[in-house]
């Protein structure tokens, strides 16, 4: 049996995803940083600044962009089979 979500080892076990998508929504509708498309470079240091004092992980901008993409890429997928 394996237990998804439950693996610490990794730098986004469930709890930091989830803390990662509630600080992007809270980027998105208290600042409204991501007018492109995309969050401004501001508001990915931000994140990334939020995310390092709330997790034991000490991520890079490029991390947090790169899951950025995967979970975007999830939903669109998600979200054409509806």
């Amino acid at each position: 049996v394996v237990e998804v979500g439950r693996e610490n080892s990794s730098p986004w076990p469930q709890a930091n995803e989830a803390l990662f998508i509630t600080l992007m929504d809270e980027e998105v509708k208290t600042k409204k940083s991501k007018i492109t498309g995309t969050f401004t470079k501001q508001a990915w240091n931000r994140l990334r600044d939020q995310m390092n004092a709330k997790t034991q992980y000490k991520y890079n901008t490029d991390q947090l962009r790169n899951k950025y993409n995967r979970l975007r890429i999830m939903f669109n997928k998600f979200t054409s089979l509806l």
